[in-house]
Order: structure tokens, then C-alpha cells, then sequence
């Protein structure tokens, strides 16, 4: 794929690198805390209650809270969006969701390939019977064999294998179903894959032999999950249960929330708890006593290389054999939509917050977006988590530019007709003319990877 289209030498996917959180961040170009899904887990830390992460799926308030993702900003400029098995498919945005969509059931078999291409066979058909513009798609693997039996395992090289055999089967779908000259597949991770130190090789990290801490002084934590956590102390407390777990062991980090240094964009939505903690790679969290026990796992900070994502893209819209410095996860969906609109990217960089109205009114602004019949789908291969696959046709391109121009030229003409018979008309042509028409004029400019 390197070859016939474009790759990244790295993407750096947003901190928590997890994978719901990560998976909002593609769809939305946001960072995690502005979009809000802050954790694979929904929780309320008046109840203490806490749902696993396909229960998460379903807790509509958790996902819609203000940001908008791309299926719904898609639909929006009057396009089809469609998901399968995407974290995030089962909720309502705004009061709506993608046109088409398909939840995996509950203890839904994550390494059955012969699934794996029945579930491409049914998007590609959504392309071509549906004629639907945009398709996300998730496969759960190797994730599950990595966490189980480590990134560098024989294991997992198998069911990396496994991962390839369906992104070339995926190819071949893309022939297959007539679509080779429209489709176009992007390849990206949300995260990568650590090995864990286990069997008496370190020191582990558990919280309750520190000295000095106690759960005690919690009102709520989230630990146990991997190598990060957040603690929620009891009024009076945050100062105490801070300076007990500072230094409270060689390879822990601990912040408070307003302290974490601002590169990891991890501070500002309400949901992220006072106390921050994440550990060094190789390391996991453990709350009262060791309760993980897989040998590989992800969480941890997104600057460390094994955490990192890969790119690939091929089809009509991309160069050949070319090198593409993206280097931020969260800028994808921008490049996706508006390659080269720069002004939108930094102010997504700057973190700025959204209400649905907001969101509306810029969707509609934007009708121009180059997104056209798009797949994306996700699974995982080499060293990293998860693969993304984005397709999208060269054809809607065409037709916006073909659009451009029969009204570039019906302008033109009455131009020259209100210039013969009334001065001022020609002043208010400009004043009354489509802001839809020129932003689509532009983004046609911008259509070249």
C-alpha cells in the first residue's frame, strides 16, 4: 500500500491512549478534553457506579456532549454516513446518528475472520447498493491476542497475519464490487502495544503499599486499568492523597489535574478527575492488590514510540509512493474532510470547545467537505492496535467541480445581463451570492493529497 499510494512515518494519537477515547478523537478532530469521552468506561462518581466498555457503548449522554462526529458533520452537508462495530455507532448526536449503522452483539467473537469478510462484503454493498459516502468500520484485533499474550508474541504475529490476509481481501472487495476507480482506503491506529514486566522482573505499582495513602480519603478512583488512573479524594483530601502518592514509587507519575503539563491535552473537561496518574512503559496501575495480568497493554504516554500509530492511504485521490508528514491523530479528520484548511486545524490544536449549534451552523458553512463514499474501518496489525481504513470517491469531487463551473458560468452570464440593464444589480450579485457556493469552490482547490 506504501507503494502505490501515501504513508506517515508516524501518527501520535491523543493521551489517554485507550481505545474509546482515541476513536472519538479520529472521528471528531478533537482532543480528548474537549470531545469528553475521557475513559473506555462510562462512570458517575456520586453512585460509584462504573459499566465495562461494551455496556459504554450505549450511554448515550457519555458520547453526545457537544461534539459532533464525522458521520453526523458528513450528513450534514448532505452526504450518506454509515458505521459498523465503531465505538461510538450505537449513540444519537445532536438527535442523530449515521444513516446506516450496525452495533456488534454482545460477546461478539472479535477473531473470526470469516466475519471479518462477510462485514466487509456488507459495506462495500452499502457503496454500492446504498450509495452511501462515508462508512467507519471496527475489527477488534489483534488487540485482544495482544493483551493476552504480549505485542511480540507468536500469537499475535498470527493473527497479525490474519489482519493482513483482510486488508488485502479488502482490496480485492474494492475491484470487486466495481468501485476501484472511486474508492480510496486510508489506514491509520489509534494506539500501539507495550510489553507488561511480569513474573517478579520489577517492583510493581501498587497503590495501597505506599506509604502515607489510603483509599480512605477517596470519594471515587479508576484504577485497575491498565497504566493510567484518575482518584476523585474526599473533600479536605486532595492535598494528602497527593503528596502520599508523589514519588510514591520510581516509575509513577502523579499530577494534579490543573498541573499535567499541557501537551497532553488532558485537563480541561469536567469528567477528568482532580489526580492524575500514569505509569512507565512496562508498568500497570494496581489499586488494593494485582488484579492485570495481561502481557501486553496500551495507556500510556502518547509521546513513548510504542504507543505510536502508523498511516497508509491508496486509491484515485492519493499520490503514488509519497511521504506524508502527519504526525497528530486528531488532525485526520480535517485532513479527511478539508485537506489544506489550515485555519480550521489550529483551531482545533487550540482546544476550543463546541455546542451542537456551533457545530450545525460550521457544518453547513462548510458545504464543500471533499468526503465522498468513505470507509473507514478498523483492526490491527505490525506493532499497533488498531487500523483505520478510510475509502472515498473521486466522483463526488467531479461533480462538485462540474457544479462549480455550470455556476461560475450561470453567474457570468447574468452578470454581463444586469450590467446591460441595471448598474446597481451587478453590486448586489456579489452580496446575495451562495457563501456555500464559494467555500465549495474552494475545497474543490483543496482536493489534491
Amino acid at each position: 500500500m506504501a507503494k502505490d499510494g501515501v504513508k506517515a512515518q508516524y501518527v501520535t494519537p491523543p493521551y489517554l491512549t485507550i481505545t474509546s477515547p482515541t476513536h472519538f478523537t479520529l472521528l471528531t478532530g478533537l482532543y480528548i478534553e474537549n470531545h469528553g469521552v475521557v475513559h473506555n468506561m462510562w462512570f458517575n462518581t456520586t453512585s460509584t457506579v462504573k459499566l465495562p466498555y461494551y455496556q459504554t457503548q450505549f450511554k448515550n449522554d457519555w458520547w453526545d456532549n457537544g461534539s459532533l462526529p464525522i458521520w453526523i458533520t458528513a450528513q450534514r452537508q448532505g452526504l450518506k454516513a454509515g458505521s459498523l462495530h465503531f465505538p461510538g455507532t450505537a449513540s444519537t448526536y445532536d438527535g442523530e446518528t449515521a444513516s446506516v449503522r450496525e452495533v456488534e452483539p454482545i460477546m461478539y467473537n472479535y477473531k473470526n475472520e470469516t466475519a471479518w469478510r462477510e462485514n466487509t462484503d456488507k459495506v462495500m454493498s452499502w457503496f454500492r447498493d446504498q450509495d452511501l459516502d462515508f462508512i467507519s468500520m471496527y475489527f477488534g484485533e489483534p488487540d485482544g491476542t495482544g493483551h493476552r499474550y504480549g505485542p511480540n508474541s507468536p500469537e499475535r504475529q498470527k493473527m497479525v497475519m490474519q489482519v493482513d490476509r483482510t486488508v488485502g481481501y479488502m482490496r480485492q472487495a474494492v475491484k470487486n464490487y466495481g468501485l476501484e476507480d472511486q474508492l480510496n482506503i486510508i489506514i491509520t491506529a489509534d494506539h500501539g502495544m507495550t510489553t507488561i514486566y511480569r513474573d517478579g522482573l520489577v517492583e510493581e505499582i501498587t497503590l495501597s503499599k505506599i506509604p502515607g495513602f489510603s483509599f480512605s480519603d477517596l470519594s471515587f478512583h479508576l484504577v485497575d486499568y491498565g497504566p493510567s488512573g484518575m482518584l476523585l479524594p474526599k473533600p479536605g483530601m486532595l492535598d494528602k492523597v497527593y503528596n502520599a502518592l508523589k514519588g510514591g514509587h520510581p516509575h509513577l507519575h502523579v499530577y494534579k489535574k490543573e498541573e499535567l503539563p499541557e501537551r497532553f491535552h488532558f485537563t480541561k473537561h469536567e469528567r477528568i478527575l482532580p489526580i492524575i496518574l500514569w505509569a512507565d512503559t512496562g508498568y500497570v496501575i494496581n489499586g488494593y492488590f494485582p488484579v492485570q495480568f495481561n502481557k501486553g497493554e496500551h495507556g500510556f504516554d502518547n509521546e513513548e514510540m510504542d504507543m505510536k500509530a502508523f498511516f497508509r492511504a491508496v486509491g484515485p485521490a492519493f499520490a503514488q509512493n509519497w511521504r506524508w508528514d502527519l504526525r497528530d491523530g486528531q488532525h485526520l479528520p480535517t485532513h479527511v474532510s478539508h485537506p489544506g484548511d489550515t485555519a480550521r486545524e489550529e483551531r482545533r490544536r487550540s482546544g476550543g470547545h463546541q455546542t451542537h449549534a456551533e457545530r450545525r451552523r460550521e457544518s453547513t458553512d462548510t458545504g464543500g467537505s471533499v468526503l465522498s463514499n468513505v470507509f473507514v474501518g478498523l483492526a490491527a496489525v505490525a506493532g499497533f492496535l488498531l487500523l483505520v481504513f478510510i475509502f472515498f470517491t473521486t466522483k463526488t469531487f467531479l461533480k462538485r467541480k462540474n457544479k462549480s463551473k455550470r455556476s461560475q458560468s450561470n453567474e457570468k452570464k447574468e452578470r454581463e445581463s444586469d450590467k446591460q440593464s441595471n448598474g446597481e444589480r451587478k453590486e448586489n450579485m456579489y452580496v446575495t451570492q451562495s457563501k456555500g457556493e464559494e467555500k465549495e469552490n474552494e475545497d474543490v482547490k483543496q482536493t489534491s493529497f
